[in-house]
């Protein structure tokens, strides 16, 4: 990543209320923020520009955890750059127990959680 460039995170939900408020805490701390509501909206944003982390609700239309598994296979370099976010306890558990490695917040959450979990993602 560019020195002299913010930080670019792709933030996919189809929550619109949760992609604006995940979009102005992230703007606020520094970030430059693109939005998707699914799977394709985000695929084609990688595809065409540089994303240094993601945001991403499991429970996407398309399944979420699919569209990581996806994106891990093309970019492997989006590895450890990803945090899920859920309102259910078991799909957290869940990625818990099958992606160890990546962040899953539980809603709600307090956005310094956020953007701990981002910084943390992105200096890691």
């Amino acid at each position: 990543m560019d020195q002299n460039r913010k930080p670019v995170i792709l933030v996919v939900d189809d929550e619109l209320p949760l992609r604006y408020l995940y979009r102005e805490t992230l703007l606020l701390h520094g970030y430059e923020v693109v939005l998707a509501t699914n799977k394709e909206e985000a695929i084609q944003v990688i595809s065409t520009q540089e994303v240094d982390g993601i945001v991403c609700d499991i429970q996407l239309p398309g399944n979420g955890v699919k569209m990581y598994e996806y994106l891990l296979a093309e970019y492997p370099e989006l590895r450890g750059r990803f945090i899920f976010v859920t309102g259910s306890v078991e799909k957290k558990e869940f990625v818990e127990r099958t992606h160890n490695s990546t962040p899953c917040l539980l809603k709600p959450f307090p956005m310094r959680q956020l953007v701990e979990a981002m910084k943390a993602a992105l200096t890691g």
